[in-house]
């Protein structure tokens, strides 16, 4: 039985932005969703989607890259930079083959425009770009199920 009070409560919305060029991070974001859906309304977008206008509309805003060269994408971060201030939460997400997060510059854009840091995840994942091409490439399979249900446990506990 759901309390009055309950009944009343409007349910919190989320929205998570990605770049991913090779698929990884977009796993990561749909395991992050699946989580979130728990608990929130989550609406999952390609940073080529977004407009950073949007923000206004949700509680919670998650954002994904991959890493590379040691940073996240471009294409994502120059999106940040349009966010309009706001007293937001916010969370970051980055896969990588090397396993790194590289949240440093997105937060400080973030942080910079009133947003509230709530919690970062990373796993590493399959890349083969550059000069992996020649061996194959690293960590073949990952994000794996582990991973996938390790992000799932993450967008659970974001709200």
């Amino acid at each position: 039985m759901v309390s009055e009070k309950a009944k009343g409560r409007k349910k919190a919305k989320a929205l998570i932005v990605y770049y991913s060029m090779t698929g990884n991070t977009e796993k990561v974001a749909k395991a992050i969703a699946k989580g979130l859906k728990k608990k929130a309304d989550v609406a999952v977008k390609k940073a080529a989607q977004f407009s950073p206008a949007e923000t206004g509309r949700y509680d919670v805003v998650g954002f994904g890259s991959g890493v590379y060269g040691m940073r996240f994408s471009d294409k994502i971060t120059a999106k940040m930079e349009k966010i309009p201030e706001s007293t937001k939460k916010f969370f970051l997400f980055s896969t990588s083959g090397m396993g790194i997060s590289a949240f440093g510059r997105p937060k400080r854009i973030l942080e910079s425009k009133g947003l509230q840091f709530i919690g970062g995840f990373k796993c590493k994942g399959f890349e083969k770009l550059g000069p992996l091409k020649l061996i194959g490439g690293i960590n073949k399979g990952r994000p794996n199920k582990e991973d996938l249900r390790r992000a799932e446990d993450f967008g659970s506990k974001l709200i």
